[in-house]
């Protein structure tokens, strides 16, 4: 019994041995600094060990750090922002309140559709802002034609 509870222990501590290598700092072809666990081999000879026990960041370090952050922040806002669906055109009135022949029905359905579209979620939901945008329009009661 006692066999099986060293060999549970050790068997528990095993992905925790593997887990304390060491990180490896080296600068590829393009300049560019990397930095892992393990090394290519073309940059093996010109990696070197980084000792993460001593590390201190300077004031100036911390402030770069902090541009850095507000910075990226910004850019992503911005980008958010960007990415926003542009505001539809004004819908026109329920096809039920105007006249017009079948096909014209289907138009303005498919338009009122079409608007809708990009408020909608994953899962076919629509987003309560899209009633500001769009005009819901009930599909018509006449069959559409085939083309």
């Amino acid at each position: 019994m006692i066999d099986k509870y060293w060999l549970f222990i050790l068997a528990c501590m095993l992905p925790a041995l593997a887990c304390g290598g060491e990180i490896y700092r080296w600068t590829d072809d393009t300049g560019q600094v990397h930095y892992g666990d393990t090394v290519p081999s073309a940059y093996q000879r010109a990696a070197k060990p980084v000792d993460l026990n001593n590390v201190e960041v300077s004031d100036e370090e911390r402030q770069a750090a902090a541009v850095r952050l507000l910075q990226e922040k910004n850019l992503l806002q911005q980008n958010a922002e960007s990415a926003q669906p542009p505001a539809p055109a004004p819908q026109p009135a329920p096809a039920e309140n105007q006249p017009g022949s079948c096909e014209e029905q289907w138009l303005r359905y498919d338009a009122s559709w079409a608007c809708f579209n990009p408020y909608r979620t994953a899962y076919g939901a629509v987003k309560a802002e899209a009633f500001k945008h769009c005009t819901e329009i009930k599909a018509p009661s006449c069959t559409r034609e085939a083309k």
